[in-house]
């Protein structure tokens, strides 16, 4: 009706529900099958049991062996293990102020197929601060989270000195983090979400240093502020270290995290996050591992309804230092000799 559209047809526009995945939890013939999900009819070869989800990791997972629009790789190929995880993280419950709760992460967007593969994958990766690792003929699906290390390493498994370096270039370190995304609480319209913001950290850095973080599967701005506060506070673990090891490194790969003793670097378990990884070939012919790492804390991904901030604002973020050790108690004091008395 002309006289009712006078600009001509209007733009229409839906919330709607997209592809249906694959959740191994809830196919009884998997090896992580959870019974406690209530649910046993979800089947890898047969599609028409699979339900809708907004669970990253599932998504990730569906993109990966989707063989028309994503990388089409064998099923076989996802680690079951991790991806139970990742997707048991993405479901577990954040409070909210006031009150209520949500989903740690979700994933709520738009697949371009015109972009390239990768870079859907990192937009889908982003809406849970995770990271995709390809290991030993696997992929291991990750979410933003502290993960307690099993492996510790000490002077004795090093075959060569441990390199050092204690502060990043300027280019990686931010004492700001913020972004756009796709606001549910304003008709998904794009918008910027709270910034998360260290006066503390502009003031040692000299100058306001913002790192643009666009979250382009994020709908709700409490999740945004999550991963905004992780991305900052993981920008200023500062010390990274390289370090040649014997075979026992095998037993790690990209993503995990480690302990590592060293009386000469002062070292006492101090955890770090494995971030490259490489076989080594001594002098002696011998093999060897090739890790270097970057320090990091479980304070990094604490989250509290303090740490709320209202949509359309933002404000300081609550700091770990990365200094702040335990008293020292329980000293005693024994006489050994006198000298010069």
């Amino acid at each position: 009706d002309a006289d009712k559209f006078t600009q001509g047809i209007p733009n229409i526009s839906a919330v709607i529900k997209g592809k249906k995945v694959y959740d191994p939890r809830k196919d009884s013939t998997s090896s992580v099958y959870d019974s406690a999900l209530g649910v046993s009819t979800h089947r890898s070869n047969d599609n028409t049991t699979w339900q809708y989800s907004t669970n990253p990791a599932l998504c990730i997972r569906d993109y990966l062996v989707d063989a028309k629009y994503g990388l089409g790789e064998d099923a076989s190929l996802i680690d079951l293990t991790t991806l139970d995880a990742a997707a048991d993280l993405c479901d577990e419950q954040e409070s909210l102020n006031p009150s209520g709760t949500q989903d740690r992460y979700q994933a709520n967007g738009v697949i371009n197929t015109a972009n390239a593969i990768k870079d859907n994958i990192e937009q889908l990766l982003s809406a849970m601060g995770g990271r995709l690792t390809y290991s030993s003929g696997k992929y291991f699906i990750d979410g933003a989270q502290y993960k307690t290390p099993t492996v510790t390493f000490t002077e004795a498994d090093c075959i060569t000195d441990i390199q050092t370096q204690t502060k990043q270039s300027r280019r990686s370190l931010y004492n700001g983090v913020k972004g756009i995304f796709v606001s549910e609480e304003k008709n998904y319209k794009v918008m910027d979400y709270p910034a998360q913001i260290s006066s503390t950290y502009a003031t040692e850095d000299g100058d306001p240093v913002f790192l643009d973080m666009p979250l382009p599967f994020v709908t709700n701005n409490t999740q945004a502020q999550r991963l905004a506060k992780i991305a900052l506070l993981k920008s200023r673990q500062q010390v990274v270290i390289n370090m040649a090891v014997n075979l026992k490194g095998l037993q790690v790969k990209v993503g995990d995290t480690i302990k590592v003793t060293n009386e000469r670097l002062g070292y006492s378990e101090k955890v770090f996050d494995v971030i490259d990884y490489g076989l080594a070939i001594n002098g002696d012919g011998s093999l060897g591992v090739n890790l270097q790492c970057i320090e990091t804390a479980s304070a990094v991904y604490d989250w509290t309804t303090s740490d709320q901030e209202d949509f359309l604002s933002g404000g300081e973020v609550d700091l770990y230092d990365g200094r702040t050790v335990n008293d020292v108690t329980g000293f005693t004091l024994t006489e050994d000799s006198l000298i010069g008395v």
